[in-house]
């Protein structure tokens, strides 16, 4: 949880949270990708659907940097799209992990979770002098 509204910040911090934000992006959209990688691949608005309610509203995926950064990945061979039905109507662009996806989604989510270590060290040697 963020305190204040990014508005209140200064610049510097304002940058630092763009970083932030855009760093995790790419891998959480290899993460809700890889979720429905077995039931069928996920759309667009399925991803931004997603990231929405599995960030409780705190990531908001409805812009176009998400499509920019799936076709990034797309490029990278991270991903790949194929053309599918949909239930709720047209047909539509579903994505899929490709190996080497699936390579960098387990390399991306060691290093989140080693500094997300680190930094929960240091927050608690912080505490501790406080």
């Amino acid at each position: 949880m963020r305190l204040g509204t990014k508005e209140d910040y200064p610049n510097w911090i304002k940058k630092e949270i763009k970083q932030l934000e855009n760093g995790s992006l790419r891998f959480i959209l290899l993460n809700i990708i890889k979720q429905s990688q077995n039931s069928g691949g996920i759309y667009g608005y399925g991803i931004a659907k997603s990231i929405l309610e599995q960030t409780q509203g705190e990531i908001d995926a409805s812009n176009a940097t998400f499509y920019a950064i799936l076709r990034r990945m797309e490029q990278d061979k991270l991903i790949f799209s194929e053309l599918g039905e949909s239930k709720e109507g047209p047909i539509r662009k579903h994505y899929f992990l490709t190996e080497l996806g699936f390579t960098a989604y387990n390399i991306l989510k060691l290093n989140w979770d080693y500094f997300y270590e680190i930094i929960q060290k240091v927050n608690k040697n912080t505490e501790e002098l406080q």
